[in-house]
């Protein structure tokens, strides 16, 4: 067992998350860990116990951007751990990682109201998704979108290729995320409209290249065939309407029937969409 506080640095405690990344020659852990633990609550907890208002509003402020992230190999024989890249400053509702394919190397990390990018050096690129996410961190980022007002508490991330994931809200909406390069260089996050809604998901994991299993504990989970699709920019203000038809040589049930989900897009927003198929899966999730 790993000692993550004796082992490889005592300033990793409260672990929030942790995932092993792809294309190191050794093992290489991702670990997002808060070294303060605070909340949205916390001014309001210090007055309650008589504590001048003023004076716990100001620590809370700065409390506020207390996640960090530390990436590590692993050497079991000799038992040394060393610290590839160490980010501290992130937002302090940090939620989970997610691992990005090696091309683009580093990880995604989901907040309850933005998106961070970090790659291998520390570099950070952040998407916000509402106004919220400028008031509760001081992390440099884009200002939000007016007409964005979402939250991504309960939301899972997959990757569906090197350059998009999903965004799988609580409520099952389904928005793709392109992954934007400046040359070799990630420049920004681009969060796309709404494609799809699927079961209220507990996890999201991509089985192949184009199938995608979105399990839930309490609903049916779902199989969806992803696929990519050019969208024609001649007609900027055409609405393009998609039904995707499964392939024959899918092996289904009789009394399993593939839903066509029908997606809309305005090919002014962006040149590619996905299509996504899905059926209930009578599969359930082992509590």
């Amino acid at each position: 067992m790993l000692d993550l506080f004796n082992d490889v640095d005592a300033r990793i405690r409260n672990v929030i998350d942790f995932a092993f990344l792809p294309g190191y020659t050794n093992p290489t852990v991702a670990v997002l860990c808060q070294s303060e633990q605070t909340w949205a609550g916390y001014a309001l907890c210090l007055s309650l116990i008589n504590i001048n208002l003023m004076v716990s509003y100001s620590r809370l402020k700065e409390y506020r951007d207390t996640a960090r992230l530390y990436i590590f190999t692993l050497d079991v024989m000799s038992r040394n751990y060393p610290i590839i890249t160490a980010v501290d400053g992130l937002p302090y509702d940090s939620i989970s990682l997610l691992p990005c394919a090696t091309s683009l190397g580093g990880v995604i990390i989901l907040t309850s109201n933005s998106l961070v990018y970090v790659d291998q050096a520390g570099r950070r690129v952040a998407l916000p998704i509402n106004g919220w996410a400028a008031r509760v961190s001081d992390m440099p980022m884009p200002p939000a979108d007016k007409d964005l007002d979402l939250s991504l508490e309960g939301s899972r991330l997959v990757f569906v290729d090197e350059k998009t994931f999903f965004v799988i809200r609580r409520d099952g909406m389904i928005h793709p995320v392109e992954v934007v390069l400046d040359g070799r260089t990630v420049s920004k996050l681009l969060l796309l409209p709404v494609i799809a809604q699927t079961t209220i998901p507990a996890l999201a994991r991509l089985l192949n290249e184009d199938l995608l299993f979105v399990g839930s504990m309490v609903g049916p989970s779902v199989l969806m065939k992803t696929a990519r699709e050019e969208v024609p920019l001649e007609q900027p203000t055409q609405q393009t309407l998609t039904i995707s038809n499964v392939p024959d040589s899918m092996d289904l049930d009789d009394d399993d029937g593939w839903l066509p989900c029908y997606t809309t897009s305005n090919p002014s927003n962006w040149s590619q969409i996905y299509t996504a198929i899905q059926r209930q899966s009578r599969r359930r999730l082992l509590g």
